[in-house]
């Protein structure tokens, strides 16, 4: 009975948390990875191993943001020696540059507001 009991506990904290990943709401601070100068984000670690990072990194909405790959390298909490690749508008992968990107990205106003003069 006690393994029943088991298995019921698992089974559930499991359902629970796929629930949260495919039901969470997106958090409004965040800038859609369709306003980013890139469409996909990875790092290559010196073996040649590519880790895909387009998804996991996410880039808060703060005025003039400046993503550099130092940036990148902290917030994925990377320790291996490597470097980081994006894809950019015309599908071409490229080196991260040195100077990074800054990112000015203003949220669209919602539909139903009304604007007054």
């Amino acid at each position: 009975m006690l393994f029943v009991a088991w298995v019921y506990d698992q089974v559930f904290h499991c359902c629970r948390r796929v629930e949260k990943l495919l039901f969470k709401e997106e958090d409004e601070n965040v800038i859609p990875l369709s306003k980013l100068p890139w469409l996909w984000l990875g790092f290559v670690d010196d073996e040649g191993n590519i880790l895909d990072y387009t998804n996991i990194i996410k880039i808060v909405n703060i005025p003039n943001v400046h993503v550099t790959s130092t940036f990148l390298t902290n917030v994925a909490d990377l320790d291996v020696i490597g470097k980081w690749q994006y894809m950019d508008q015309t599908l071409q992968i490229q080196d991260f540059p040195s100077e990074g990107f800054v990112i000015n990205y203003v949220a669209d106003e919602p539909a139903n507001q009304e604007k007054t003069d």
